[in-house]
């Protein structure tokens, strides 16, 4: 009986990891702050992928999505913030403090991973 349990138990698991493995595994994309602009300015990532943002001035900065829905929150000089794509769509944003830096995101549907 327990030798049937076991075996049942594993072959679940076999699905899970199959279902699993059918996803491509997320991405960490990393843009630049620097010189008052962000480096890329435009940027495709898949949704689940991660963009992290790292200010390389001394001012404080912030990456925050026009309209609201994320925010770095202040970044100081050396200081990295991330944020996780979630819907599919192209995307503005900017930096609170300085209104003339700005950039876009486009986030594409995720998609499977290679075979």
């Amino acid at each position: 009986m327990f030798r049937l349990f076991m075996v049942l138990a594993i072959a679940g698991l076999g699905s899970i990891a199959l279902a699993l493995a059918d996803e491509a595994p997320p991405t960490v994309h990393r843009i630049d702050i620097a010189n008052f602009t962000f480096a890329p300015p435009r940027i495709e990532v898949r949704q689940g992928d991660t963009i992290e943002f790292t200010n390389r001035d001394f001012a404080p900065h912030t990456a925050t999505r026009d309209g609201g829905g994320w925010n770095t929150g202040d970044l100081k000089n050396g200081a990295s913030g991330r944020v996780i794509a979630t819907d599919a769509g192209t995307y503005a944003y900017h930096c609170a403090y300085h209104p003339q830096m700005k950039a876009t995101i486009t986030v594409l549907p995720a998609s499977p991973s290679p075979r």
